[in-house]
């Protein structure tokens, strides 16, 4: 006989659902559900190497409700570790895209997957590690309307062709790693008040919600460039250069 010895590491239990693997990077990022002590079960997505950190499990599954704290990290790493392992037949894989743009002759706009393509293609599901910024601007993608009461709104720019051709260069940019051209940097300057950022709002708007899609230029370098990394050729909407 084995006797089994029980014991407590943490009053809310995480199981690991879905395993996400980039298909251009091979990376691998986990999705782990668990309950906590009060509400509705919580999910989160880690990269692989976050999920065997005690100091990323806390941080970024921690202030979600996730009982980890410093003295069951390790054992709740651990954990994970071994639930991955002991059920590694029954979690599901899942192949997935870490930015939007051009994949085959399917295009991913944020969370939706465009394709008339059927048989060897099949959706593609982008995955954005949880606490990341560029879940906003996912979501900023969305639809709303409808193309004509759209189109009706821009043809009142038509008297003004300076700021129709943002119109333009918005829609435009997908067509820069089809057509193999360098990428297009274009902007409006003027002085204030003169409907720059007005400008910039409805040429966004043929992306998604400019609210969301719209940023300014504080942040770091490599901020910006993970940022343009990730919207691949889609634009990045940037107002106020003076800043």
């Amino acid at each position: 006989d084995v006797a089994v010895i029980w014991n407590t590491i943490a009053y809310t239990v995480p199981s690991v659902t879905t395993i996400f693997v980039d298909e251009e990077s091979s990376e691998e990022w986990w999705r782990i559900e668990f309950s906590r002590f009060a509400g509705p079960p919580v999910e989160v997505v880690l990269r692989r190497d976050e999920a065997g950190s005690a100091t990323k499990l806390i941080d970024k599954a921690g202030r979600m409700g996730l009982d980890v704290h410093e003295c069951n990290k390790r054992e709740l790493t651990r954990f994970l570790s071994d639930y991955t392992s002991a059920n590694h037949a029954s979690i599901r894989f899942q192949s997935v895209a870490s930015r939007c743009g051009w994949f085959g002759d399917g295009f991913l706009w944020g969370n939706t997957w465009l394709s008339d393509v059927k048989g060897d293609e099949y959706p593609r599901e982008l995955v954005i590690p949880s606490g990341d910024g560029r879940s906003q601007l996912a979501y900023g993608m969305r639809s709303a309307g409808d193309l004509a009461g759209w189109v009706q709104a821009v043809r009142g720019m038509l008297p003004y062709p300076l700021a129709l051709v943002g119109v333009y260069v918005a829609l435009s940019s997908i067509l820069v790693s089809r057509v193999d051209c360098l990428a297009l940097v274009f902007e409006w300057a003027s002085s204030a008040g003169s409907g720059k950022t007005t400008c910039l709002k409805i040429a966004s708007s043929a992306w998604g919600h400019p609210d969301d899609l719209l940023s300014g230029w504080d942040g770091t370098r490599v901020g910006l460039e993970r940022r343009a990394s990730f919207l691949s050729c889609i634009p990045m909407f940037k107002d106020d250069t003076k800043t």
